[in-house]
């Protein structure tokens, strides 16, 4: 019941989707499953030896039936796709970029992901200087410490000065020079203190994190003039005209508005089954933008996303 209007939102979405791949000449058949149904239980469902023999399975929104899922496909060459953030939990290790069994394929990008994108965007800045800044909880550092790996191995034209909490200041008064700091924490009162600074300064950019528009006040209170930028796995922006003419089609088919639910359903359906079963690689979607490669090589992770401004409340894409 609590997951019933996202699901005819995602239903809807994939619907609209089904529609535009008449346009790549797409042959196939969907089925479309109530794995709550009394009728027909979900087991049952599982153990019919014709579900083994499809091309491609969505995971079902439910955590713990995405899960029995997994586990009787697990030997098998079936793919499966989980579409929502809730199921990154199934990915085997975490900590590792792409590991997972052969045939998954996870739209919502993790941390690392997060880490990757930030790292690449920021080693196209010019004529910055990079100040990331170390924090003292030892589960931040760890993390922290993850995105210097990731940034290092890129051999970026741009050195990135790792500094800390009693010295990053001073990097910000070089003449002529724009000041990036990167701060990857939630330490909110910190946080406070570096925005506070920074408010007087027109030469210094913040990269943090989406949390601290939820957490901590003052990054989305009236006092904070200063902007900042961060990652984002997934934006539905409704200014895009390529997303108004979708728009446009959903209202004509369902009276009714899309959604980031209804497209997450499109995403789902249209980019992955080409992607999956056509090799035909669409990497922006209406929600997510994709990229399964890593250094060149295949993962099942998406790995790609947005760099976002939080600016007066507002919020675009920069990148």
């Amino acid at each position: 019941k609590n997951v019933r209007a996202y699901a005819m939102e995602y239903y809807m979405g994939a619907l609209l989707a089904i529609d535009s791949l008449d346009y790549y000449r797409v042959n196939a058949d969907f089925h479309f499953i109530d794995y709550e149904s009394i009728i027909d239980p979900y087991d049952s469902v599982l153990n019919n030896l014709d579900l083994m023999h499809t091309d491609l399975i969505f995971a079902p929104f439910n955590l713990e039936k995405a899960t029995k899922l997994r586990n009787i496909c697990h030997n098998t060459s079936v793919k499966i796709i989980y579409p929502l953030k809730n199921q990154n939990k199934l990915h085997d290790h975490p900590g590792q970029i792409g590991f997972g069994r052969v045939g998954e394929f996870f739209m919502e990008p993790t941390e690392l992901s997060e880490y990757y994108t930030l790292a690449r965007h920021l080693s196209q800045l010019d004529s910055v200087q990079l100040v990331f800044i170390k924090t003292t909880d030892s589960i931040e550092r760890i993390q922290q410490n993850k995105f210097l790996e990731i940034y290092y191995n890129m051999d970026a034209p741009s050195k990135i000065i790792e500094a800390n909490a009693s010295n990053y200041q001073y990097f910000s008064n070089r003449e002529n020079v724009n000041t990036v700091y990167i701060i990857l924490s939630n330490d909110c009162e910190f946080i406070e203190e570096v925005f506070t600074f920074s408010n007087e300064k027109e030469n210094v950019l913040i990269y943090g994190k989406w949390d601290w528009t939820k957490h901590c006040n003052y990054v989305s209170s009236m006092d904070n003039t200063k902007s900042f930028r961060y990652f984002n796995g997934s934006f539905l922006d409704y200014e895009d005209p390529r997303i108004k003419e979708i728009h446009r089609a959903y209202r004509r088919k369902f009276n009714s508005d899309l959604t980031k639910m209804s497209g997450i359903g499109f995403d789902a359906t249209l980019n992955m089954v080409l992607a999956l079963l056509y090799d035909i690689s669409l990497p922006q979607g209406l929600v997510y933008r994709f990229r399964f490669n890593y250094e060149g090589h295949s993962i099942n992770h998406n790995l790609d996303g947005y760099i976002m401004s939080f600016d007066n409340l507002s919020i675009s894409i920069v990148d």
